[in-house]
């Protein structure tokens, strides 16, 4: 009973996973108002009604969301370390006075 369970569960996960990474459809709608400026929206009740019925003010592009991995460390690369150290510092003093 117990690996049916466990079974059952990791389908239920790949599942997820699955659906998760999935591309989702989208659609942004573009259109300029009176005054020149460009709007933007990924809802169309966002959209004034006016432009809604023109479809000649309104274009509407239909996009797809993907979810991607990072692209994996070069070889020999630091993968943790991104910022670059800066020099030291020189001083006027050599460092055996400054210790004396």
């Amino acid at each position: 009973m117990k690996t049916s369970i466990k079974i059952v569960a990791v389908c239920l996960g790949l599942i997820l996973v699955v659906g998760a990474s999935s591309p989702a459809p989208a659609k942004i709608y573009v259109w300029t108002d009176p005054d020149g400026r460009v709007h933007y929206a990924s809802d169309p009740e966002e959209v004034p009604q006016g432009i809604l019925d023109d479809d000649k003010q309104l274009r509407v592009i239909e996009s797809t969301i993907v979810t991607e991995a990072a692209p994996p460390p070069a070889p020999g690369g630091d993968a943790v370390r991104t910022a670059v150290t800066p020099p030291p510092v020189p001083t006027s003093e050599p460092a055996a006075q400054a210790e004396g």
